[in-house]
């Protein structure tokens, strides 16, 4: 049975790691599925309504992830998705360890521009930080933010993480930051040589529905799956880290599918009561969230950029105080193209040559769900 990240197919082989995968489909020839846990999302009918409300579901999420971890942490934006999380915790008392935020040290605001997605990392600012102010000061939960550039040089001026981090499978600055951040980090590895299992809680993404005919579907889409770490070679660090580092998707989990299966359906209720709208992360969020969540937006929202636009989020890499570890990144860049085929990366229009491509992987979906 696939992990909760799911697994890379090729042939008759299966990966946990994409760039292993991507480098055995280029050496073959042959395409790569993604496996999302068919297994277990093919067991329930689609087309039959989950009777549980939403609410319910997160809450028993958010109690699912508090009994099954000795310290639970959330990665925390101030999008909906991460302040839905919050929400299942804090309003049904459920303990929540930690929130984390993270961005590059050497971002800057600009409130004059029209491109989405550039003001990708002001939301923690302009949107989180009051948030969380309302809601969760006094609770005794830790709050802190993470820069991008500490965690950045401390991984690639380590010969050990470099070494682990070899076969990339985010090809941005930013994705590999992010990936690193629960390696690198002194306060989680603390809890790791502690013996104590951390859940690293991520949102994912909402459900983005297909229309067929006048049927609907929807499939897993793998672009969150960056986050999971699989050391490239086994020693004592990173068997700790696979023991007790444990990255969570709190919507998108075979331990309670009904979450993300009714999230499709209330997805594809909003669709067809609104068919004229677009079928984005957006047309369903009435449904999904409750209105002290969605509040948030009214303090800012920056839209979700896709892969191009978004790359103007990762130009800290070229951060003078970094000098010497984007060497190593670049050269980690270079060793990931050359064995990787051209028509398995998406490169990145809006960076010029000369820079790290800030593209990605192509992103591949499970198997399609009728709904």
């Amino acid at each position: 049975m696939p992990t909760r990240h799911g697994e890379y197919c090729v042939g008759g082989l299966r990966f946990l790691n994409k760039y292993d995968a991507l480098v055995f489909a280029t050496q073959t020839n042959q395409t790569v599925m993604w496996d999302f846990n068919d297994a277990v999302f093919s067991c329930f009918d689609w087309t039959v309504p989950v009777p549980e409300n939403i609410d319910e579901l997160y809450k028993r999420r958010a109690q699912q992830l508090r009994d099954k971890y000795d310290y639970v942490s959330l990665f925390f934006s101030g999008g909906l998705d991460s302040t839905n999380v919050l929400h299942a915790f804090i309003d049904n008392d459920i303990r929540l360890d930690e929130i984390v935020m993270y961005k590059p040290r050497c971002y800057v605001h600009d409130p004059n521009s029209p491109v989405l997605g550039k003001n990708l990392f002001s939301e923690l600012e302009f949107a989180a930080l009051p948030h969380l102010q309302k809601y969760v000061e006094g609770k005794g939960i830790k709050v802190r933010t993470i820069f991008f550039e500490d965690v950045f040089d401390t991984l690639l001026r380590n010969n050990t993480y470099v070494s682990q981090f070899y076969k990339i499978s985010a090809l941005s600055a930013s994705n590999l930051a992010r990936v690193a951040i629960a390696v690198t980090d002194a306060d989680w590895r603390s809890l790791y040589d502690a013996g104590k299992n951390v859940a690293h809680i991520q949102g994912a993404d909402r459900p983005v529905l297909s229309k067929q005919g006048a049927g609907y579907t929807f499939a897993f889409n793998d672009s969150v799956s960056s986050f999971s770490f699989e050391p490239a070679e086994a020693n004592e660090t990173s068997e700790k880290l696979k023991a007790h580092q444990h990255h969570e998707w709190f919507y998108w989990t075979p331990d309670m599918p009904k979450l993300a299966i009714k999230q499709a359906q209330l997805t594809k209720q909003a669709w067809m009561a609104n068919p004229e709208k677009p079928r984005g992360q957006d047309i369903a969020i009435e449904q999904l969230f409750p209105s002290h969540v969605l509040s948030v937006r009214n303090l800012f929202h920056a839209g979700k950029a896709m892969w191009g636009t978004n790359s103007i989020n990762h130009q800290w890499i070229h951060s003078p105080e970094i000098t010497y570890a984007k060497g190593v990144f670049v050269d980690m860049l270079s060793h990931a193209r050359a064995t990787v085929s051209d028509k398995l990366t998406l490169p990145d229009p809006n960076i010029r040559a000369e820079r790290p491509r800030a593209g990605s992987y192509i992103h591949m979906h499970s198997k399609e769900y009728r709904l």
